[in-house]
């Protein structure tokens, strides 16, 4: 499994530079193919009006509306290419599978993927939460190790990013809006604070 095309955001931005060195580097790691795409934003109404809550992120849209990961790069670049060390964020939703599995080439190839699982709960079957997917990673290949670890009823998105630079992790894989897009907004949530305020690169898929 590799990723044979990837579709770039050519926008014309200050970031389309590097979302274009990113996709390069990911083409030519695993023999794909580039294809640009410029679009335009259409009219949006407002956020809280009939018509129901815009999302004016295009990464946002793309992973909401599509079967395909996307990888969002920070808007102050990067310092080097994703996919060395990879954090992937578990918590046995379909959202977080699906990421997983739309990543397992990158972290097949990684260095290190650290599972990291927060406030998580004894399985049925298992007493210690994330080997499951654990096994499953390394039956592929990855080299992965597994961090447990509580948000105490502070934000989990802050705690993301704080395991994230504790490792000097390059990458992090996530699923989004396993709850409501509204919930969130309106209460704040994980899939919130890493959109916002990621420092590394962000493998999303809902």
């Amino acid at each position: 499994m590799a990723y044979k095309t990837i579709l770039v955001q050519c926008d014309g931005g200050r970031g389309m530079e590097v979302r274009l060195k990113i996709a390069l580097d990911l083409a030519d790691r695993f023999g794909g193919h580039i294809v640009g795409l410029h679009v335009r934003q259409g009219f949006e109404a407002p956020a809280f009006s009939d018509a129901g809550l815009a999302i004016s992120n295009l990464a946002e849209k793309v992973a909401m509306a599509s079967e395909r990961p996307v990888l969002v790069v920070p808007h102050v670049g990067v310092m080097k290419p994703p996919g060395k060390t990879v954090m992937l964020c578990w918590n046995d939703s379909r959202e977080a599978a699906r990421a997983a599995t739309g990543a397992l080439p990158l972290l097949a190839a990684a260095d290190k993927v650290i599972v990291l699982l927060i406030d998580a709960a004894n399985g049925i079957d298992r007493e210690e939460p994330g080997i499951d997917v654990a096994e499953w990673l390394a039956r592929h290949g990855v080299k992965v190790t597994i961090q447990r670890d509580s948000a105490a009823g502070s934000d989990v998105g802050g705690v993301i990013l704080s395991r994230a630079a504790d490792h000097d992790v390059d990458l992090i894989v996530m699923g989004i809006y396993g709850h409501s897009r509204m919930r969130e907004m309106v209460l704040g949530g994980a899939s919130r604070t890493l959109l916002a305020s990621m420092t590394a690169p962000l493998l999303i898929a809902h």
